[in-house]
């Protein structure tokens, strides 16, 4: 994201000072349009190429207990669930753990992960945009997505990785809808 930004910027602010010269409201206004809605066009491969690929999984044999300790050590909220080196059999939570143990206690602790795991696994492509995940998120009630492409898992973006990317588009946008009235502002003046 910080790179995406930073490009923007950097083309806005070029394509800002050509067309300012010109003084062309069109101009201006076709900047805007297109500047704005480049950003917004944000995808999960760009999410990725900000906060990495890594996937972390847990063995479908692990317990609860062990999960708990490498989700916490791993600071993230959900792992992919594996039998050896082998595709995906689900993805376990911390929502799933302490669902179990609010049902079954201290017990809870000693269940696998094959036992705990979500087996339908909601995923996502690297070309889907903030918007659809944002929506698949809130329609299946999940908070991480793994990314699928070609068949294989290339990484996982939770809700938080989705709020920090909205928030920088939100961030984005605002400066850029700023620039143009404080601009708009200069121009009127110049016109009169």
């Amino acid at each position: 994201m910080i790179t995406l930004i930073a490009a923007g910027k950097a083309a806005y602010a070029g394509e800002r000072r050509r067309i300012e010269t010109r003084a062309e409201p069109k101009a201006r206004s076709r900047l805007l349009r297109t500047s704005v809605q480049w950003r917004c066009n944000m995808q999960v491969s760009d999410i990725l190429q900000e906060k990495g690929n890594r996937v972390v999984s847990v063995d479908a044999n692990a317990s609860a207990a062990d999960i708990a300790v490498v989700l916490r050590s791993e600071k993230i909220g959900a792992a992919l669930v594996r039998k050896g080196e082998a595709e995906p059999l689900g993805i376990v939570s911390e929502r799933d753990i302490v669902h179990a143990v609010a049902e079954r206690g201290e017990s809870a602790l000693q269940l696998t992960a094959s036992e705990l795991m979500s087996r339908a696994i909601v995923t996502c492509a690297p070309e889907a945009s903030t918007t659809e995940i944002m929506e698949q998120m809130l329609e299946n009630q999940i908070r991480h997505l793994p990314v699928t492409s070609d068949g294989s898992v290339v990484g996982i973006i939770s809700i938080g990785d989705v709020v920090r990317a909205v928030h920088g588009e939100l961030s984005w946008m605002t400066k850029v809808l700023h620039d143009q009235v404080v601009t708009s502002a200069g121009w009127a003046t110049d016109e009169a």
